[in-house]
């Protein structure tokens, strides 16, 4: 007798079960597999965005922080939006630099002193905190003596880049501490919460300034403090008289904070050089 007789039957089909429930099993974990892969692949971890960085050449003019272009013999005239558009490695004027002058764009080249390949503009760091530049004491004959304008950003250039007259020397070079817009900002809030008082001031004077530390517009230049609606004297690049001109707008800028417009016909509004505007006393 066949030992198997009358077992063959349970034994094929009970391998046939073990056989399918083996498929579904590995068929479930592939399955179980493909929809972890899937929803890893669907939803990634999040990343923190990486600002791009830049290494543009720096010197007197670092190209890498914010930095303005105007004109070298008019320095009123002022291009917008500046930005580096490509380094020339190894050009004496590297710096490719892309702006908006008049309505339209225009590309020049700068080396890291700021001059331009055609020497007709100028190009300058916008400087946020406080940096020390020279000043220039003139003597002229024996006894009188009289302050240069214009701010050097180094002692060798103001000793070398001075204009002098044949019967003028000068007399000495000294350092300036230019206050940052941080400072300023600092400033304006100390006045604006706790004015300090002397005895020939009225109070007509103290409210005026108070309101005009309040405004968000108001700018310190010179140690005065412009808004939009004052009176200053303003005197232009190349003339020595001044004009009275009406402050427009204002912006954050060390070298030419005031929009202003001059109040005699025939002349356009400007951004007016800092160390030639006063107030209008």
């Amino acid at each position: 007798m066949d030992p198997t007789m009358g077992e063959t039957a349970g034994i094929g089909m009970s391998g046939y079960v073990s056989q399918e429930h083996m498929q579904a099993d590995q068929a479930s974990n592939e399955t179980s597999s493909v929809v972890e892969i899937t929803e890893a692949e669907v939803f990634p971890p999040a990343q923190e965005p990486v600002a791009p960085t830049t290494n543009y050449p720096a010197g007197v003019v670092d190209f890498n922080k914010p930095f303005t272009v105007f004109d070298a013999y008019d320095d009123s005239s002022i291009h917008d939006d500046a930005k580096v558009l490509a380094v020339l490695t190894g050009n004496a004027y590297p710096v490719v630099v892309i702006s908006v002058h008049d309505g339209e764009q225009v590309i020049n080249q700068f080396d890291t002193d700021g001059d331009d390949v055609n020497g007709e503009l100028k190009a300058e760091n916008l400087e946020t905190g406080p940096r020390i530049l020279y000043g220039v004491l003139i003597r002229q004959g024996r006894r009188d003596f009289g302050l240069r304008d214009e701010l050097f950003a180094s002692e060798e250039a103001a000793r070398y880049e001075t204009t002098l007259d044949h019967d003028e020397v000068i007399a000495s070079v000294f350092p300036v501490t230019i206050p940052g817009y941080e400072d300023s900002a600092a400033v304006i809030e100390g006045i604006s919460g706790d004015v300090g008082l002397e005895d020939d001031h009225d109070d007509e004077e103290v409210d005026d300034h108070v309101g005009q530390t309040a405004n968000p517009d108001a700018r310190w230049v010179n140690g005065y403090l412009f808004a939009p609606g004052d009176k200053v004297q303003a005197r232009k690049t190349g003339e020595s008289f001044e004009r009275v001109c009406t402050v427009i707008k204002t912006r954050e800028d060390h070298r030419r904070t005031l929009f202003i417009q001059p109040d005699q016909e025939g002349y356009g509004p400007y951004w007016a050089l800092n160390q030639k505007v006063r107030p209008n006393h």
